[in-house]
């Protein structure tokens, strides 16, 4: 589930507008490495959108005009590729070409090649419409109708028509639709609330019982929280979303569509900020583990967080990583896993999973809404303390690369040209070449 694209958006520019506002850096001999691209004056409201191909995609503001907009990271040129976005209730582009997109109406449109064509209409959702587009980018979930009389359907773009999966269901499965129903990240198979596994061809291949749900980076496993037993003592809101307090972690191996239990909490497991996290080649999985408290009215109220389980799905045996008190985790490489806090200052520790090393930063700094504190790629992480840029190897090793001359506002890794695309608060846009 991708509640980052929801919440944890919303919190980076909370946290962007604390964190460094008492610093006062000073420019160094090496600033010099920076290369502003000029051609993004007159922009503002930069925000970056994806890295692909020596290419890096942002939205920005020109003219009262929100468009899409592509910079080569070779020729420093940029491209306006999608204009008018903000005319749509929803608007996902797909390359520098390709589009999925929702007028105001509810009609649904994909766009491919210049060749547009309309998919269905009456597609909404609460707070903006129910629509996943599959990591592959040939595919969408989306329901149709509203409440008690939506459905759910599946179109692969070389369909001709879209697929439908479940009629009339449940009002809380429509309510929380991108919180519970997710593409893997391969495939093409979905999770539909939690509850049925689909195949690629839009088939019922397996059934779940889950608060929570996490494919791992090949498709081969889904680890889950099980649902409890007492549905109605353990239930709890997590902001809008309704799920509940589970015990049980699970693992699920797709081909042998076989469960087993790989770690049991008497405290609880929720997962309200992607608690449940896999490394990148799917080797390992964890889940933040902490006390629960919910207010009179059933709200969560606050979770003090304790630990990090990590689960070696190889060899079977897991380690509980204690004093490892923060809201946010991720495993990096296969043997470190950091830890800081969205929503708080916090500081950023970097942790080996298996023996003692621990470093721990002050001033962490939040990237972006995909890479939340380190960016990481192969054997290679980079992060920011305060304006220090430092790499960390797989081995634990940090070096310091560059002091930056100003506040960042957001810093992707473009991995092919090696380049590191940065944004500052004041709207200007660099490229540093490793």
């Amino acid at each position: 589930m991708k509640r980052k694209s929801y919440i944890l958006i919303i919190i980076m520019l909370i946290i962007g507008a604390l964190i460094g506002c008492n610093s006062n850096p000073q420019e160094k001999n090496n600033s010099n490495k920076l290369q502003q691209v000029e051609e993004i004056q007159g922009f503002t409201s930069i925000n970056g959108y994806k890295v692909q191909e020596s290419r890096f995609l942002f939205t920005a503001v020109k003219k009262n005009e929100w468009n899409i907009l592509s910079l080569d990271l070779e020729s420093g040129n940029i491209n306006s590729v999608h204009q008018d976005v903000e005319k749509y209730d929803l608007y996902i582009a797909i390359g520098e070409t390709g589009a999925v997109y929702i007028d105001l109406e509810g009609q649904l449109f994909h766009r491919m090649e210049g060749k547009e064509r309309k998919i269905d209409e009456n597609v909404v959702g609460v707070h903006r419409p129910n629509l996943l587009l599959s990591p592959k980018q040939n595919a969408v979930l989306y329901t149709k109708g509203a409440g008690k009389e939506a459905d759910v359907y599946v179109y692969f773009f070389q369909q001709e028509k879209p697929m439908l999966i479940k009629e009339n269901i449940p009002e809380d499965a429509f309510a929380n639709f991108s919180f519970t129903t997710q593409w893997s990240n391969k495939k093409n198979y979905f999770i539909y609330n939690n509850e049925e596994v689909y195949n690629d061809k839009g088939e019922l291949y397996d059934t779940i019982e889950a608060t929570s749900a996490q494919w791992s980076p090949m498709d081969q496993h889904i680890v889950f929280i099980k649902k409890p037993d007492d549905l109605q003592q353990k239930e709890i809101m997590i902001g809008n979303w309704s799920t509940y307090i589970g015990e049980e972690l699970v693992l699920l191996n797709i081909e042998k569509k076989k469960e087993e239990i790989i770690y049991e909490s008497p405290m609880g497991l929720i997962d309200p900020i992607d608690s449940i996290q896999w490394s990148k080649d799917g080797s390992k999985v964890g889940v933040s583990v902490g006390e629960i408290t919910k207010a009179p009215h059933g709200e969560l109220e606050r979770v003090n967080y304790e630990k990090v389980f990590v689960y070696d799905v190889s060899t079977k045996e897991g380690v509980e990583m204690e004093e490892m008190p923060y809201n946010y985790y991720e495993i990096l490489f296969d043997n470190y896993l950091y830890g800081s806090s969205l929503g708080r200052r916090d500081v950023l520790e970097i942790a080996a999973i298996y023996h003692e090393d621990r470093k721990k930063y002050e001033t962490p700094v939040l990237l972006n809404s995909k890479d939340m504190f380190v960016i990481s790629y192969e054997e290679e992480g980079y992060f920011l303390d305060g304006n220090n840029l430092i790499k960390i190897t797989s081995e634990g090793k940090t070096e310091f690369l560059i002091e930056l001359p100003w506040e960042v506002n957001e810093i992707y890794l473009e991995p092919k040209t090696k380049t590191f695309i940065i944004t500052n608060r004041d709207m200007e846009l660099y490229l540093l070449k490793q």
